[in-house]
């Protein structure tokens, strides 16, 4: 795959079959050796090789990368021209030899790895990314170390394991079944294999000097991403890292992320531009008539045609118009005509081989089968080489597998030159497919998208059956990352001058150009954090000691930023706090050297909690207590804190109540400010939040000592003119009035206030009202300031009260404060001469001090993003007993770290001794449940084939079965769902496959238990296959705790599922 993955996909838009396996409990890998000083990379490469190297110097090899970009100090964008020169001094002494020329991205990652830097290339499909990991192996065979190669699926992996083999040799394959030569100096794995054994302590940085992660962009993937950022987290920092890519928007910023976890700098490699360039088109035939009617809508140089997407719109309407004018129903359900005549279109214009991408694995079979009836695209020569690698690839097929329909189907759609790929075909037919189309044979393809993953298979032309697919929850257009990953698997390289790729526009009526444009023109997805936290990564973190979960979540790529940031905030920690302690100490006697409750750092506190507490616990009232809320009328007067004009106090009258989607605000109505003051603080509406509550708490501060706690300045001017001030929040009221003004929302203030605004000063005189309110507010503040004891404000406690007894007890304590505060005897410090000096000393350190507190708590995790998910799971594993108080594993959590795949489910299960009186067929059939991805079809009795289903299986029996699951499953989602834990257990448990699995493990053939079950062959079969991975778990489960009997119960069950076709060997790891 070389673009980048949709990042919502889920089991049913990927395939369920090409999810890779999950079990990885293997006894081999690196081996372990006492740990090492850790040496330089040259002192780490043999002295033989280093010998051969002396005549290059390294100086003259070092690439001139970009200055870092955006603050990523840990990536490089390597500049493609400073390593043309670099290489060419290179290329004499490569550790492998290409019989072609290579593009300059490819020399640029060569010559970055040759001096013993990771990176991360980036580049379309078929770019030829393959040579860069291909070069990461021959270095590490010219060291004699050893690499590993990464990747998403299992099938892939496979596919890797034979081109690698063929090329080096020395090459092993891991997989949760299988070791091939687990020794080689090259392992092929998926990301969840390496996972598993870097958890279990089996990966050495001794001998270990590459992995690869192909496809690294899978990291979107919404269920499998988090995995790549387990391990890239993980790896020894030695270990160099080669990262192959999709073009994305942000490998900068993704680079930079690994390079800061793995302290190394990441050499950036990318390139935008595509060895076979791409031709996009409408193509709209559906006869013979109209088998040209295909328009290009967007060439190479990717600029849209709006002018042929026009004449092509208007072309297709005509198609369907009759002469006088009538519009013909568009042909629903005309597909076949559609195929039939696009497949000879492409014959005639030599654009075969093709792939066709339809986003349903029935309608690929049924186009394929009809097409098949019609058309046949292969010679006698090609048919008889197509049937001799049937007869060689399928020989070891027992008499019933070989006579499956789905296996003739598929041969005959091969010799015809057709064939489908999709999940619902069986696993080693996708493989025969694969090899079939590389060779030339299959010239018309019809594949879901994950056929995109493949490697090696290029066509001349891609054809889309549709630009919309199912995405498992909603039916949605395909975005640019997802058609740019299928369409690029068009044209050849060395073969074509460009690629087709055609859009099948059915219908009369074709796509609307809005919604063409992002899908052929947008931007491509960004990579994004998919890490969360799971039961299974909880346990193995606790079990192993060098993990620590901190690191853990602090590393993972959804705290980048903060990453970038941590090492700025812990220099600012370390100024402030230098900051803190070069501040003056206080030794006035008055001040401090008396008890706490009277001294100043003691007033400080009260006077800060009552400022505090006031603004909060009048939002809380207005906005919880109805009778509250109703004195906020217009016309009633309130105190209000203006920081945006530096104002700490002053007098407003309510104009408007605004309460709209939740936000409640107040427009209000003041005496407009004298001369000089007043005027809008410059650079506050850019402050931050934070910063904005700082300068209003240091407004109310500096008012609180100079003028008291609610108390107007007298300014000693009169006021002749009105202003309204709008958007006034809640938490900027200080006190509310006794007093208010009738008809304040009336005609005459408005239209006041709209000539103010429209013409300024030069407005008409103010109406006799209007005037009347600016005298009224004019005496209420004079009286205000003139009577200190404040019998204008409505008090806590009296007229501001509240039924909650929380609140009641946050009105007691603010009365308290505030009875404190103005109780003069109380604290000896406000007597002290130098009072408003000392008290500014206290108030600067205090403000350091807060600002060091808050940068290290915005350091430390708690202030995590994935935090409350870690506890909350925490908590889980307490109540089930994974866990100790003391955070230790449990028996039952030593067990849970066996389990791969639904930890709590199948150790549940194991504690609740569920296997014990079950036969292997019945715990074969229970335990589908969890790795089947197929439910049942609407008509459960009803078969693919029209066949009523033969039952074979006594009802009570899978009932009973399904009833146990789903009773521990439901306990489960209960206390998950208590301590906020989302997981849905119940919807990953299925059991449209209980029966035929049951049947299965009783001996019944293959052939017979696809008509238990409407379920594709391929499903049947990846059920089957991950069952084997659980039944490995549970019988080393059985080993820990020693159950001899759940052991071999564990055992006889996958010896009588492992069998016939269901585990036949890879195609491409077969030998040769």
């Amino acid at each position: 795959m070389d673009e980048l993955i949709n990042p919502s996909r889920t089991s049913s838009s990927y395939e369920a079959a090409d999810i890779a396996d999950n079990n990885e409990d293997f006894s081999i890998f690196l081996k372990k050796k006492k740990k090492k000083p850790q040496k330089s990379p040259e002192e780490s490469i043999p002295a033989k090789t280093m010998e051969d190297e002396k005549e290059i110097k390294k100086n003259e090899l070092e690439l001139k990368p970009k200055k870092c970009v955006d603050g990523f100090e840990y990536a490089e964008m390597i500049e493609a021209e400073s390593s043309v020169a670099e290489y060419e001094k290179l290329k004499n002494n490569l550790a492998r030899i290409y019989e072609f020329e290579l593009d300059p991205f490819q020399q640029q990652a060569i010559v970055a790895m040759e001096n013993g830097h990771s990176v991360f290339v980036a580049a379309h499909t078929s770019a030829g990314k393959t040579v860069v990991a291909e070069y990461a192996i021959a270095l590490s065979r010219k060291h004699r170390s050893r690499v590993v190669y990464t990747s998403p699926i299992k099938a892939l992996s496979n596919q890797k394991f034979r081109d690698f083999r063929n090329q080096f040799q020395d090459v092993g394959l891991i997989t949760g079944d299988m070791q091939i030569n687990e020794d080689a100096s090259c392992l092929i794995m998926t990301t969840e294999i390496l996972k598993s054994m870097l958890y279990n302590g089996r990966v050495s940085s001794d001998e270990l000097e590459w992995v690869i992660f192909d496809e690294v962009h899978y990291i979107n993937d919404n269920d499998r991403g988090h995995v790549w950022e387990e391990v890239l987290i993980m790896l020894p920092h030695q270990v160099k890292i080669v990262m192959l890519s999709a073009t994305v928007p942000n490998c900068l910023e993704f680079a930079d992320w690994v390079g800061r976890i793995k302290n190394r700098k990441i050499h950036v490699v990318q390139t935008l531009s595509r060895p076979v360039p791409l031709r996009h088109h409408l193509y709209f035939g559906i006869d013979k008539n109209s088998r040209n009617c295909c328009y290009e809508i967007m060439g190479p140089n990717g600029v849209f045609n709006i002018q042929n997407f026009h004449e092509a719109k208007n072309a297709q309407l005509a198609l369907w118009t009759k002469p006088d004018g009538q519009v013909l129903d568009s042909h629903i359900g005309n597909e076949r005509g559609h195929y039939l005549t696009i497949v000879h279109f492409l014959l005639n214009q030599n654009l075969l081989p093709a792939v066709v991408f339809i986003f349903s694995r029935k309608n690929c079979t049924k186009f394929a089968n009809q097409l098949c009836q019609s058309i046949d695209l292969t010679t006698a020569e090609e048919k008889a080489g197509i049937r001799e690698l049937f007869e060689k690839y399928l020989a070891t097929f027992k008499g019933t597998d070989r006579a499956l329909p789905q296996v003739k189907m598929i041969e005959k759609l091969c010799e015809r030159g057709f064939a489908v790929h999709h999940s619902g075909i069986l696993p080693v037919l996708k493989e025969l497919v694969e090899i079939l189309f590389q060779k030339g044979y299959v010239k018309f393809l019809l594949a879901t998208e994950t056929f995109a993953m493949g490697v090696n298979m290029p066509a001349r032309s891609v054809i889309f059956d549709a630009l919309d697919k199912f995405d498992g929850s909603k039916r949605r257009q395909l975005n640019c990352t997802e058609y740019i990953q299928m369409a690029g698997r068009a044209g050849r390289r060395g073969i074509d001058d460009s690629g087709f790729v055609a859009i099948l526009s059915k219908g009369r009526d074709t796509y609307d150009y809005a919604a063409l444009l992002p899908i052929l023109m947008g931007k491509a997805i960004s990579l994004e954090s998919k890490f969360r936290i799971t039961y299974n990564m909880l346990l193995n973190i606790i079990r192993a000691e060098q993990l620590n979960i901190n690191d853990m979540l602090q590393s993972s790529y959804v705290e980048r930023v903060s990453l970038r940031a941590l090492s700025s905030k812990n220099e600012e920690i370390a100024k402030t706090l230098e900051k803190v302690n070069a501040l003056p100490k206080l030794t006035c006697v008055d001040c401090t050297e008396v008890e706490e409750a009277a001294s100043i750092n003691n007033y400080y506190t009260t006077l800060m909690s009552y400022i505090n507490k006031r603004q909060s616990l009048l939002t809380t009232l207005i906005e919880s207590n109805s009778a509250v809320e109703e004195l906020m009328i217009p016309g009633r007067y309130l105190l209000i804190c203006y920081p945006q004009k530096n104002i700490a106090c002053m007098l407003v009258c309510i104009h408007t109540f605004i309460n709209t989607k939740g936000a409640k605000e107040l427009d209000v109505i003041s005496l407009q400010l004298p001369q000089g003051r007043g005027g809008r603080k410059v650079g506050y509406d850019i402050l931050s939040e934070d910063d904005k509550l700082k300068e209003k708490q240091n407004l109310l501060f500096e008012h609180s000592i100079k003028y008291g706690l609610e108390t107007l300045v007298d300014n000693q001017q009169s006021y002749n003119r009105l202003e309204i001030m709008k958007n006034v929040p809640f938490e900027n009221i200080i006190a509310i009035c006794n007093a208010k003004v009738e008809n304040i929302g009336g005609k005459e203030v408005s239209e006041y206030l709209q000539q103010r605004n429209a013409f300024g000063s030069r407005g008409s005189e103010p109406s006799r009202f209007v005037s009347n309110l600016m005298i009224e507010m004019d005496i209420l503040m004079k009286s205000i300031i003139q009577n200190p004891s404040n019998d204008f404000l409505l008090k806590f406690g009296e007229d501001l009260k509240s039924n909650e007894v929380d609140i009641r007890d946050e009105i007691s304590q603010l009365v308290l404060l505030r009875e404190n505060l103005l109780d003069e005897s109380r604290y000896i410090c406000r007597q002290c001469v130098e009072f408003d000096s000392h008290i500014h000393m206290v108030h600067e350190r205090k403000l350091l001090e807060a600002e060091h507190i808050k940068l290290k708590l915005e350091t430390s995790f708690a202030a995590l993003t994935l935090t409350d998910d870690y506890v909350s799971c925490l908590k889980v594993l307490k109540e089930l007993n994974f866990i100790n108080k003391e955070n230790l594993l449990t028996l039952k959590g030593k067990v849970a770290v066996q389990i791969n795949e639904d930890t709590l489910l199948l150790t549940e299960l194991i504690f609740e001794n569920v296997f014990q009186k079950r036969s292997c067929s019945e715990i074969a059939a229970m335990l589908s449940a969890v790795t089947a991805q197929h439910r049942f079809a609407k008509h459960k009795d009803q078969e693919r084939n029209g066949k009523i289903k033969t039952k074979f299986t006594d009802a009570d029996i899978i009932n009973s079965l399904k009833d146990e699951i789903a009773t521990v499953a439901n306990k489960l989602d209960i206390i998950e769902g208590k301590h906020y834990v989302v997981n849905a257990r119940t919807s990953d448990i299925t059991f449209g496959l209980m029966e035929a699995v049951y049947q299965w493990a009783e001996g019944m053939s293959f052939e017979q238990i696809t008509h238990l079950t409407d379920a594709d062959e391929g499903l049947i079969v990846r059920c089957i296959q991950r069952l084997d991975d659980i039944l490995r778990d549970i019988r080393n489960a059985g080993e820990i705790i020693g159950d001899k009997t759940l052991v071999q119960k564990m055992t006889e069950t996958s010896a009588a599922i492992c069998r016939d076709i269901v585990f036949h060997q890879s195609l491409y790891v077969a030998n040769n």
